[in-house]
């Protein structure tokens, strides 16, 4: 993951990060210029676009959008995820579903924002976390806890080991 500018959300991550076993572990890169990596670029695989002025990402993100190779999602309040058309966690999912054999009702899905949207759509429990986007929890089966809560731990008592 590489960035230009130093964010305050970036320190977060980073301090997530190490949290990781190393073989798992995202690796964030600070760089002078974007245009020079992606010019040196095999694969972009999503830009990220952070702002505190809404209106302009707003009118980034239709700028961008309007051009029908690429789409853009909100990932959390003053971000906004730019990837190729049909580059999402939805996506990625329902593929991932039809590789195993198995039927979207067996899944769980989790997910606190809205570029998590079509994955809690897909799956038969869409669970959404309890400090994500209000809209998601409207559309989530459940909500759990927040991110910084044991939330996932206990949707997975309740559904998954219920025997124990």
């Amino acid at each position: 993951m590489t960035h230009e500018i130093d964010a305050p959300h970036l320190e977060g991550m980073r301090r997530w990060a190490q949290t990781l076993p190393s073989q798992v572990r995202p690796r964030l890169e600070r760089v002078d210029s974007f245009e020079r990596v992606v010019e040196n670029a095999s694969t972009v695989w999503k830009f990220l676009l952070a702002s505190d002025d809404l209106e302009a990402l707003d009118a980034c993100e239709l700028a961008i959008g309007s051009r029908s190779e690429f789409e853009c999602v909100r990932s959390f309040h003053g971000r906004s995820d730019i990837s190729r058309a049909g580059n999402t966690k939805g996506q990625r999912l329902a593929e991932f579903i039809r590789q195993q054999g198995i039927h979207p009702q067996e899944v769980i899905a989790f997910g606190d924002q809205h570029n998590d949207r079509e994955m809690l759509e897909l799956a038969g429990l869409g669970v959404a976390m309890g400090n994500g986007h209000p809209s998601l929890q409207e559309l989530a089966n459940c909500v759990t806890g927040s991110n910084d809560s044991d939330g996932i731990a206990e949707v997975l008592r309740r559904f998954v080991l219920t025997d124990l």
